[in-house]
């Protein structure tokens, strides 16, 4: 043996058996016959050595190696690739409850090889994380209840040694190592705006008159991302009756106020932060009161005897569902067309003066809010002075003594005579 600083020669004894027929496996050929191994090794390579086998003899021959210089031992690289994976989060979730499995593969097969997988990063939790990793020694890992974020993890592959590799310290190595990073993302996805939602109540109410005010509330209208406190609310009239105007309203509620009979549709328009819009459409009925036409009374017919010439004529019985708005006293067609001095001809009570013996007529008209009247006459009889209600006293007896032939009769305790008769 001789050995240098950069190398060294060794001598090594290969003995061979023979064997009935064959000898060491080797077909028997001729005394001469010669196979020469040039395989290569890590620690050196073999320097023309010849096995000469011989089927009558064993042979034993010397084989002379060079070592190679003392050098670390560097395995093969494995190429190593990862299933990265992203994963959104359901709506209003935290963590994504399904599991998620992360797989490493190596270029070329490798049935033997190994496999450790390690976290290196992972998202931060309140108290205990709640994701679990199973079997981290397979080619495939399991991760259970990921929550939002980001995590990496480093999986190694080792490719086992065959035994055949051996370093200067009799260490065995594997054949082949790789690495690689893996990544696995569960992210909230970013909320896809919707138009508001929009609720009136009520979407369908029907009054009738005379109430003529209603309220439509908007306020249970939301959105998706604005909150309700900051929407923006217009309401506009679609239908109307004619002559019916709605002052501008931007509120979530609207108060309709002095409604005429007839269909109303009201929208309301609800804006977001972002700009879309939503909208929902109630109906307002009014309904025309049932208005009965009103009920016309002169108060009757009536008689005054001369010298009274002033009287009232009392309409106040006339009625109307709703009330009387209007009065209205004229002369009737059928009177005697005497002079009449008519006084308040647009109240309930007539007022006459300057009545005159004979026949007069008043008509009485009335008219409600929906304008429906009615008429009703009156007549006025004016006599002379009643007969029966006069009562002559000419006075007491008066007994004359002659010569006493004149006296005086006193008529003045007559009743029921004016003054001037």
């Amino acid at each position: 043996t001789t050995s240098s600083s950069s190398s060294s020669t060794s001598s090594k004894t290969l003995t061979v058996a023979p064997s009935v027929g064959e000898t060491a496996g080797v077909r028997e050929e001729s005394s001469n016959n010669t196979t020469t191994l040039g395989s290569n090794y890590a620690t050196g390579d073999i320097n023309s050595t010849s096995i000469k086998v011989s089927p009558s003899t064993t042979t034993t021959t010397m084989i002379s190696t060079t070592a190679a210089p003392n050098v670390p031992y560097v395995p093969k690289i494995l190429s190593v690739s990862v299933n990265n994976k992203t994963i959104p989060l359901p709506d209003g979730r935290n963590t994504y409850d399904q599991t998620v499995m992360l797989s490493a593969y190596v270029l070329g097969e490798c049935p033997t090889c190994n496999y450790e997988w390690k976290v290196i990063q992972q998202p931060v939790t309140r108290g205990k994380a709640s994701t679990s990793m199973s079997e981290p020694h397979s080619q495939s890992i399991t991760l259970t209840r990921p929550v939002e974020g980001t995590y990496l993890f480093s999986v190694k592959v080792t490719k086992p040694s065959n035994n055949s590799v051996d370093t200067n310290d009799n260490i065995n190595q594997p054949l082949a190592v790789g690495s690689t990073i893996a990544n696995l993302t569960i992210f909230r996805p970013a909320q896809r705006n919707k138009p508001p939602l929009v609720s009136i109540v009520p979407v369908k109410q029907t009054v009738t008159l005379p109430i003529s005010n209603v309220i439509l509330d908007g306020s249970g209208s939301v959105d998706d991302v604005t909150d309700s406190s900051k929407l923006e609310f217009k309401w506009e009239i679609v239908t109307r009756p004619l002559g019916y105007i709605l002052d501008k309203d931007t509120g979530p509620t609207l108060k309709l106020q002095n409604l005429l009979p007839g269909n109303y549709t009201i929208m309301l328009c609800v804006t977001d932060e972002g700009g879309l819009e939503g909208n929902a459409t109630a109906a307002v009925e009014v309904i025309q009161e049932k208005d009965y036409p009103p009920s016309a009374n002169a108060g009757g017919d009536q008689i005054v005897y001369l010298p009274q010439t002033e009287t009232i004529v009392n309409g106040t019985a006339s009625t109307d569902d709703h009330g009387i708005t209007e009065w209205e006293w004229t002369k009737g067609p059928d009177d005697d067309g005497l002079a009449v001095d008519m006084q308040d001809t647009r109240t309930p009570l007539l007022k006459l003066a300057g009545l005159e013996e004979g026949h007069y007529q008043f008509v009485l008209k009335v008219m409600d809010v929906s304008g429906a009247s009615d008429t009703s006459k009156a007549n006025v009889y004016v006599h002379p002075p009643n007969v029966a209600e006069l009562e002559a006293n000419a006075g007491p007896d008066i007994f004359l003594t002659l010569p006493v032939v004149s006296t005086a009769l006193d008529g003045t305790k007559s009743t029921g005579v004016a003054p001037f008769t």
